[in-house]
């Protein structure tokens, strides 16, 4: 194209790739065709494929509607397991805990019970909402939840598959995928009297799908704790960064997709905490989007006058914190797209966020 200049036939074809279809654009957006290579196979329904223990796993079908169902994992404390194979005296020794007993005296009648029940009991549950492409098997999610039961004891992760995803059916959508989340968080809270022991993990398009899913849950009738990592939105859609320069084009072409995911709009309305974290060498999304998301709750854009937040300094990067500690901001120094899990302030300040 030649530096800054977009010849005339330049815009026509990527106008024409813009003004796609609907089906033609979430393709590019959700990724949800890229999954995995094809010599590897995968198995959703048997997780022990993706370094779990047998039965640290419940494998659920949640249906949304009559027309889309979900595939969810339900993974527990590694002090809940029980091996379904191998119920020996000693290990029913080894578990005698007040809940364990219970696992093993449900345990033949419904394991969906036995589980339910470690649920309800549970000190967190985090519901985890994946970006675009691949499926909750992906191996830096699997790696996330690791980290979130290493963290935080008797805590349970739920990840799931949005519509169009992994083994569930449908096809995505912006409305969709925020109608999925809310069914599963719906679906938590069914088995778990306490709303605030749920966290909302989300990551990427996750992120934006989580906003709006918290707001619409809020409408309703609850306020949920949230953790929101990568906080995005779509004002900076990675599709339109190579015409960056091109600020009025730009425009043109950003009104032209349909997802919008209006993050910005959105995460200044909600009720409850939230928690953005972003590497400052993500390649994928500017760090600058989770700052101006701050901010945005904050209610003002200048960047540089501290009157409303207090900043902590870390070896590992800065933390931002509203006076109000209704919204924070960990800005990481070495961290990329999909490594925030793998530093260890991560979850530090996500552990001092739950405590607090």
């Amino acid at each position: 194209m030649g530096g800054k200049n977009l010849h005339h036939e330049d815009k026509k074809t990527i106008v024409a790739v813009f003004a796609l279809s609907h089906k033609g654009q979430n393709l590019i957006i959700y990724m949800n065709w890229l999954n995995r290579l094809p010599f590897e196979t995968s198995n959703l329904s048997d997780p022990t494929q993706y370094g779990f223990s047998r039965n640290r796993v419940r494998n659920v079908k949640l249906f949304v509607d009559d027309e889309v169902s979900l595939g969810l994992w339900h993974i527990i404390p590694e002090n809940l397991l029980i091996d379904r194979e191998k119920r020996s005296e000693s290990s029913i020794i080894k578990m005698r805990t007040e809940i364990n007993q219970e696992f093993l005296q449900y345990y033949d009648e419904d394991i969906d019970k036995v589980y339910d029940e470690a649920l309800a009991r549970a000190n967190h549950v985090f519901v985890y909402l994946h970006g675009n492409a691949q499926d909750r098997s992906a191996k830096h999610r699997v790696g996330t939840y690791n980290k979130i039961l290493n963290h935080f004891e008797n805590s349970h992760v739920i990840a799931f598959d949005y519509r169009g995803f992994g083994d569930s059916s449908g096809e995505p959508s912006e409305i969709g995928l925020v109608d999925d989340s809310v069914a599963v968080i719906e679906w938590v809270l069914k088995r778990i009297p306490n709303a605030s022991k749920i966290y909302i993990l989300a990551h990427s398009l996750g992120s934006a799908v989580g906003a709006q899913a918290v707001r619409k849950l809020e409408q309703k009738y609850i306020n949920i704790g949230g953790v929101a990592q990568l906080v995005m939105d779509y004002g900076g859609f990675p599709l339109l960064r190579p015409f960056s320069s091109f600020i009025g084009f730009q425009s043109i072409l950003k009104n032209m997709i349909h997802v919008k995911f209006n993050t910005e709009e959105i995460i200044g309305t909600l009720k409850c905490p939230i928690l953005l974290i972003h590497g400052q060498v993500d390649a994928v999304i500017p760090a600058a989007q989770s700052k101006n998301l701050f901010m945005k709750i904050l209610n003002t854009t200048d960047v540089i006058k501290p009157s409303k937040y207090q900043e902590y300094q870390y070896s590992e990067g800065s933390l931002f914190v509203s006076l109000s500690n209704q919204a924070q901001y960990l800005q990481l120094n070495h961290a990329s797209h999909n490594d925030i899990h793998e530093h260890d302030i991560t979850w530090k300040i996500i552990k001092n966020t739950i405590l607090q």
